[in-house]
């Protein structure tokens, strides 16, 4: 009874005060010469609420040399998903620095301090063929991504279509520990390429063959520091509290620091037939 009559009094406010203003979810990237920071403002809704102005104030500052500039607003058209802001800047960003993004805005400000780690060396490819791919990194403070990056074209247009459909697929839990302390990651292209020919219609003249072409194919290898959520140990539930994964100050979401390297694994546009009743 003593509980039910605390929940009657008028001076009990459930709602908690809000002291985070900004979400924000990116990387700075020492091998990028522009970097991209996704940047909005916490609200109820969805993404297609996001307002054609931001009314904020985004700087970027390295804390090393007191450099600092002003981030410029895009907005990102994303289908079915709606619109979201996306700044920018073309500021260099140096391994083995800090910096601080910053975000001011009438409600409040939210900012958050990165700092970028080391070069690596650049990875070596183990094998290479039409049905399997493996790579090795080593020197890499946190792996933090691995994927291949296919750029395609339909079996009608052949090679020399104008804009390449892109695909893109994670590899970070195909890695392995090596005993010298390099991390070996292993893809099958046949699992990718039956995965990419689902998105293509038969052949006219065979209705059980798919057939497209890769005109590119990388793989993209990204390495961060040890302040870097290790997502592989937290599931979909954990990531998406804003007490789990993130590092803003007044706000949710994790901006780190990275360098990155793209291996460029196709030398030649490449014909891919598989069969429908494979898939």
């Amino acid at each position: 009874m003593a509980v039910l009559f605390t929940g009657c009094d008028p001076a009990f406010n459930p709602i908690q005060h809000n002291d985070r203003y900004f979400s924000v979810f990116g990387y700075l990237n020492a091998s990028a010469d522009t970097q991209f920071v996704r940047i909005e403002k916490l609200r109820d809704g969805r993404a297609t609420d996001s307002p054609l102005e931001l009314d904020a104030e985004v700087t970027l500052s390295n804390i090393s040399t007191g450099q600092t500039v002003a981030m410029q607003d895009s907005i990102f058209e994303y289908y079915q998903q709606g619109r979201a802001h996306n700044f920018y800047t073309t500021m260099d960003i140096h391994p083995n620095q800090k910096y601080r993004l910053e975000i001011n805005g009438k409600e409040g400000a939210s900012s958050v301090e990165v700092e970028v780690p080391d070069l690596f060396p650049e990875p070596t490819v183990l094998a290479n063929d039409e049905n399997r791919t493996s790579v090795k990194m080593h020197d890499i403070n946190r792996l933090i991504s691995v994927k291949t990056i296919f750029y395609t074209c339909s079996g009608k247009t052949g090679c020399g279509c104008k804009k390449p459909i892109r695909y893109t697929y994670s590899h970070l839990r195909d890695t392995l520990q090596m005993n010298d302390g390099s991390v070996k990651a292993k893809v099958n292209l046949l699992k990718e390429k039956k995965a990419i020919a689902t998105n293509y219609p038969a052949m006219d003249s065979n209705p059980n063959v798919i057939k497209y072409y890769i005109t590119k194919y990388d793989v993209g290898v990204a390495g961060g520091n040890a302040g870097w959520p290790n997502y592989l140990d937290l599931n979909p539930e954990e990531v998406a509290l804003p007490e789990v994964a993130t590092n803003i100050n007044n706000g949710v979401g994790y901006l780190g620091g990275i360098v990155s390297d793209t291996l460029n694994m196709l030398s030649t546009c490449s014909e891919v037939t598989v069969r429908r009743d494979e898939l």
